[in-house]
């Protein structure tokens, strides 16, 4: 079936998630884009809401379509160390899963936010069919490990 189909079936027909996630729809050819299409789900979350705990493993990358999401570690005394926050329209929650490790961080909702979550298996076929998403991970990555690399320093 088609986009317009599955928004509508989400009764979010106002989200038009190819825009917003537009990175990763480009490269892909129309095949890829239904089958993407057919095997995300957008989720909403309450301020404060949990999104992925540290310990648990990877099932989704995550993109947060509005809201803001916090990546914290739990520190000493119930005290959470905020590592960074994510903004629109922001990739998150694939690194552990790329690394074949648990989650090392929380991610929680700061605000009322969206997220369109799909599915890692689903990432995967689209990575090995298309080296173009392959090359925009690759770059998503090589940047985040500069701003931590930044961060050390």
């Amino acid at each position: 079936h088609s986009f317009a189909a599955v928004m509508v079936k989400m009764n979010l027909s106002d989200v038009n998630v190819p825009e917003l996630i537009a990175d990763m729809w480009e490269p892909l050819n129309e095949e890829q884009r239904e089958f993407l299409a057919n095997h995300f789900t957008l989720q909403n979350y309450k301020k404060n809401e949990v999104i992925h705990c540290e310990g648990e493993t990877p099932k989704y990358l995550m993109c947060l379509l509005n809201g803001k999401v916090k990546i914290y570690k739990d520190g000493v005394g119930g005290r959470s160390q905020i590592i960074r926050m994510i903004k629109p329209v922001q990739y998150f929650g694939y690194r552990a899963s790329f690394a074949q490790e648990d989650y090392l961080t929380n991610a929680s909702a700061f605000e009322a936010s969206t997220v369109c979550m799909i599915p890692m298996t689903v990432v995967t076929g689209l990575l090995m069919s298309n080296p173009n998403l392959a090359m925009f991970f690759i770059r998503q990555l090589s940047i985040d490990l500069g701003i931590s690399d930044e961060r050390i320093g």
